[in-house]
């Protein structure tokens, strides 16, 4: 979300939208070094957001709770992938798929939906393409289940 000729509250929104998409990579991501990576750049980002909203007196994700729960909310409802922020479509191209591997990452414990119901069990491999995750139950029985209708557990 670029910056140019935003009012400083568009400027403050976008900055707490990319710092929940940060925190999330940030825990969701496999490999240390790119959880280290979105974990520096969600700093940078809440710092701009605090200067902000103490310069303004502006409530933000880190002074009003109803706030970083309804960004939460409009970012990852629960189903599915998050509602993650990128560049451009150039940087949506090489980014999702890292986003969704990482999400769904094999042995991650999910929650899912099929026409049995509810169920849980963990992920065994991730189709970016077809946009479904393998899942084997904790009863031992395979699944092929879309984004949609499997739930991982963040907060």
């Amino acid at each position: 979300m670029g910056s140019r000729k935003l009012s400083l509250q568009e400027l403050l929104k976008n900055l707490q939208y990319e710092y929940i998409c940060c925190e999330i990579r940030s825990k969701t991501y496999v490999h240390a070094k790119h959880r280290a990576y979105w974990e520096k750049v969600g700093e940078y980002k809440k710092e701009k957001i605090i200067n902000i909203s103490e310069k303004q007196n502006i409530a933000s994700i880190f002074t009003d709770i109803s706030i970083e729960n309804a960004f939460k909310k409009m970012i990852y409802s629960g189903y599915g992938l998050p509602a993650f922020v990128y560049k451009n479509e150039q940087d949506r191209e090489v980014q999702e798929k890292w986003d969704i591997l990482n999400f769904f990452y094999r042995g991650t414990r999910v929650e899912f939906f099929d026409n049995e119901g509810y169920n849980k069990g963990k992920a065994i491999f991730t189709n970016p393409e077809k946009r479904i995750v393998e899942i084997k139950d904790d009863s031992g029985i395979k699944h092929s289940i879309t984004f949609d209708s499997i739930k991982r557990l963040l907060w």
